[in-house]
Protein backbone atom coordinates (compact mmCIF):
# COMPACT_ATOMS: atom_id res chain seq x y z
CA UNK A 1 0.00 0.00 0.00
CA UNK A 2 2.73 2.50 0.90
CA UNK A 3 4.35 1.92 -2.48
CA UNK A 4 1.15 3.01 -4.24
CA UNK A 5 0.94 6.16 -2.15
CA UNK A 6 4.52 7.07 -3.03
CA UNK A 7 3.82 6.42 -6.72
CA UNK A 8 0.77 8.67 -6.62
CA UNK A 9 2.72 11.36 -4.78
CA UNK A 10 5.47 11.18 -7.41
CA UNK A 11 2.93 11.45 -10.25
CA UNK A 12 1.28 14.47 -8.64
CA UNK A 13 4.66 16.17 -8.15
CA UNK A 14 5.50 15.60 -11.81
CA UNK A 15 2.11 16.93 -12.89
CA UNK A 16 2.62 20.11 -10.91
CA UNK A 17 5.96 20.75 -12.61
CA UNK A 18 5.03 19.60 -16.13
CA UNK A 19 1.40 20.73 -16.51
CA UNK A 20 0.83 23.61 -18.94
CA UNK A 21 -1.75 25.28 -16.69
CA UNK A 22 -3.33 25.14 -13.27
CA UNK A 23 -5.69 22.46 -14.56
CA UNK A 24 -4.47 18.90 -15.01
CA UNK A 25 -5.77 17.42 -18.26
CA UNK A 26 -5.76 13.78 -19.41
CA UNK A 27 -2.83 14.44 -21.74
CA UNK A 28 -0.81 15.57 -18.69
CA UNK A 29 -1.15 12.16 -17.04
CA UNK A 30 1.50 9.49 -17.48
CA UNK A 31 0.68 7.12 -20.32
CA UNK A 32 -0.09 4.23 -17.96
CA UNK A 33 -2.84 6.28 -16.27
CA UNK A 34 -4.62 7.25 -19.47
CA UNK A 35 -7.53 5.22 -20.75
CA UNK A 36 -5.99 4.64 -24.18
CA UNK A 37 -4.21 1.31 -24.52
CA UNK A 38 -0.45 1.41 -24.90
CA UNK A 39 -0.76 -1.25 -27.56
CA UNK A 40 -3.01 1.00 -29.64
CA UNK A 41 -0.93 4.11 -29.01
CA UNK A 42 2.44 2.56 -29.87
CA UNK A 43 1.19 0.10 -32.47
CA UNK A 44 3.40 -2.53 -30.87
CA UNK A 45 3.10 -5.41 -28.45
CA UNK A 46 6.86 -5.65 -28.09
CA UNK A 47 7.69 -4.62 -24.52
CA UNK A 48 11.10 -3.16 -25.40
CA UNK A 49 9.57 -1.02 -28.13
CA UNK A 50 6.79 0.18 -25.82
CA UNK A 51 9.35 1.09 -23.13
CA UNK A 52 11.44 3.03 -25.66
CA UNK A 53 8.35 4.91 -26.86
CA UNK A 54 7.23 5.77 -23.34
CA UNK A 55 10.73 6.86 -22.26
CA UNK A 56 11.05 9.01 -25.37
CA UNK A 57 7.73 10.73 -24.76
CA UNK A 58 8.47 11.37 -21.09
CA UNK A 59 11.93 12.78 -21.81
CA UNK A 60 10.67 14.96 -24.68
CA UNK A 61 7.79 16.34 -22.60
CA UNK A 62 10.06 17.07 -19.65
CA UNK A 63 12.48 18.83 -22.01
CA UNK A 64 9.65 20.92 -23.54
CA UNK A 65 8.57 21.99 -20.07
CA UNK A 66 11.94 22.51 -18.41
CA UNK A 67 14.47 23.04 -21.21
CA UNK A 68 17.49 22.22 -19.06
CA UNK A 69 19.25 18.85 -18.94
CA UNK A 70 20.01 19.09 -15.22
CA UNK A 71 16.44 20.02 -14.33
CA UNK A 72 15.03 17.23 -16.52
CA UNK A 73 17.32 14.66 -14.90
CA UNK A 74 16.37 15.89 -11.44
CA UNK A 75 12.64 15.84 -12.25
CA UNK A 76 12.88 12.30 -13.64
CA UNK A 77 14.89 11.14 -10.64
CA UNK A 78 17.90 9.99 -12.63
CA UNK A 79 21.52 11.15 -12.86
CA UNK A 80 22.38 13.60 -15.62
CA UNK A 81 24.76 11.16 -17.34
CA UNK A 82 22.06 8.46 -17.31
CA UNK A 83 19.68 10.89 -19.01
CA UNK A 84 22.28 11.79 -21.63
CA UNK A 85 22.90 8.08 -22.34
CA UNK A 86 19.15 7.49 -22.72
CA UNK A 87 18.78 10.49 -25.05
CA UNK A 88 21.62 9.18 -27.23
CA UNK A 89 20.36 5.58 -27.16
CA UNK A 90 16.85 6.67 -28.12
CA UNK A 91 18.21 8.97 -30.83
CA UNK A 92 16.37 11.99 -29.45
CA UNK A 93 17.15 15.49 -30.67
CA UNK A 94 16.06 18.00 -28.05
CA UNK A 95 15.80 21.66 -29.05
Amino acid sequence: MARNVREIQHVVEQLVVLADSDTINPQDLPVNLRSESLFKKTGSKNLNEIIKNVESEIIKEAWRQLGDINMVAEQLGIHRTTLVRKINKLGLILK
